[in-house]
């Protein structure tokens, strides 16, 4: 079965360098949809508007030629350039993962490391978030 990313879901997908951590803070405050995840998953589940979307952008990351399906490796290389972003995850520090998302998404794209989903741009960083959402 074959899944599209909409529009609607690639907007929310961009908007995490965009948007404040209000968002998150409120989903987190009042209706919390992230509760199959945990740990920095869970974390990265609150930043995006539509998890589910997410998730299947992640799963179309691992489909690639060089899978990333281990939790621990997509932490290891979202800090790898960034050693507070991965902190950020850990810690479930949602206003800085944003930021800090945010910084790394605007660098990649202009670094040429991103992909195209059906017919999107969408940055290593985001795919790596989203793909937290994938991984078993």
């Amino acid at each position: 079965m074959s899944v599209r990313l909409t529009r609607r879901s690639f907007l929310a997908l961009a908007a995490l360098g965009l948007a404040g951590g209000g968002a998150a803070a409120v989903r987190a405050l009042t209706h919390d949809d992230t509760g199959e995840w945990n740990g920095p998953a869970r974390t990265a589940a609150l930043l995006f508007d539509d998890p589910e979307a997410a998730r299947v952008l992640g799963e179309r990351w691992i489909e690639r030629p060089s899978p990333e399906d281990d939790a621990q490796r997509l932490v290891e290389l979202l800090s790898q350039d960034q050693p507070a972003l991965g902190r950020a995850l850990t810690a479930a520090d949602v206003p800085a993962l944003r930021r800090l998302a945010g910084s790394r998404v605007a660098h990649d794209l202009g670094a040429g490391h991103f992909l195209v989903v059906d017919g999107w741009f969408v940055s290593f960083t985001e795919s790596r978030l989203a793909a937290l959402l994938a991984v078993p």
